[in-house]
């Protein structure tokens, strides 16, 4: 089983606008909470043996190593996941696999 992690934001206050950059100075609260989330989720799925974060650029982020999001999963995914996971980046995705 395969899940694919996206978290945007959609709301009226952005009119449904799912990559609009709020820059609220929330960035930790907001990344902690999503930690929990997939932690919640991979407890009631533990079949699920990947998952998939996708960054997706803002206006300017030409590659993945100006893309800020693939750059905060690349700090935040160790706190999700464990030894017993393989994290591996491809382009401005992230997959991470249940090791064998």
């Amino acid at each position: 089983m395969h899940a694919i992690i996206v978290f945007g934001v959609t709301n009226d206050e952005f009119e449904g606008e799912e990559y609009v950059e709020t820059n609220r100075g929330e960035l930790y609260r907001v990344m902690t909470t999503i930690v929990n989330i997939v932690k919640a989720y991979m407890l009631e799925h533990p079949n699920v043996r990947s998952y998939e974060f996708t960054g997706i650029s803002k206006d300017g982020e030409d590659d993945i190593k100006t893309n800020k999001r693939v750059k905060l999963y690349d700090r935040y995914l160790p706190q999700i996941y464990d030894t017993t996971w393989e994290i591996s980046p491809k382009g401005n995705t992230y997959i991470i696999n249940k090791k064998k």
